[in-house]
């Protein structure tokens, strides 16, 4: 059984001493005691406006303090409750929903090799249900040999015309004498289409 390893809590240590030492500050503390004397946004028959004022003397709180935003919801609770918490990862990453066509991804702080590493393979591991784009190579000279084998089929179709045109006679007409590949790149062509868009 392959066992889930993504992402590895890359900033548990960091956060927690990070807490740890915000908690510890006298002016973070007095200024938690003055938002705790307001009503809890959680506290039965309160206002809509003592709850802006308490989700805005919270956010206030934390600019001061350049508290990254991650951290700000448990700054909330640490207010509310005297939990002490903190988020496990300065990152995030989530695929859209319901159609996974996309992922997004959001840092939080400057992150550390460690935490860079852990950022990348999770990217990676959504990423990998992801449409892909190649390079082709010589796309535009497999386009203009397309175009000669295209206007040689629809000549040929014409009901008007005496004989069947050839690759060779219209390469020849234009100074041009690789038939060979004229048909390589459309088979080239067929492919990467296959590839790319999953049809001819």
């Amino acid at each position: 059984m392959t066992k889930h390893t993504y992402p590895r809590f890359s900033a548990r240590e960091k956060n927690k001493n990070f807490m740890r030492l915000l908690i510890s500050d006298s002016q973070f503390q007095k200024e938690v005691v003055v938002i705790r004397k307001m009503p809890s946004p959680y506290s039965k028959g309160v206002k809509d406006e003592d709850v802006m004022s308490f989700v805005k003397a919270v956010s206030n709180l934390c600019d001061s303090f350049n508290i990254p935003m991650n951290c700000r919801s448990n700054i909330q609770e640490y207010i509310l409750t005297g939990e002490v918490s903190f988020p496990l990862n300065n990152f995030a990453v989530s695929p859209s929903w319901p159609d996974f066509q996309s992922v997004s991804s959001k840092t939080y702080t400057k992150l550390s090799q460690k935490e860079q590493i852990a950022f990348l393979k999770e990217i990676k591991r959504f990423g990998n249900n992801l449409p892909t784009i190649s390079i082709i190579r010589n796309l535009e000279e497999m386009l203009e040999s397309e175009k000669i084998y295209k206007e040689c089929e629809e000549y040929n179709k014409s009901d008007d015309n005496e004989y069947n045109l050839t690759i060779k006679e219209l390469l020849l007409a234009r100074n041009k004498t690789e038939v060979k590949k004229v048909y390589e790149y459309k088979r080239m062509l067929t492919n990467h289409r296959k590839k790319q868009f999953g049809k001819i």
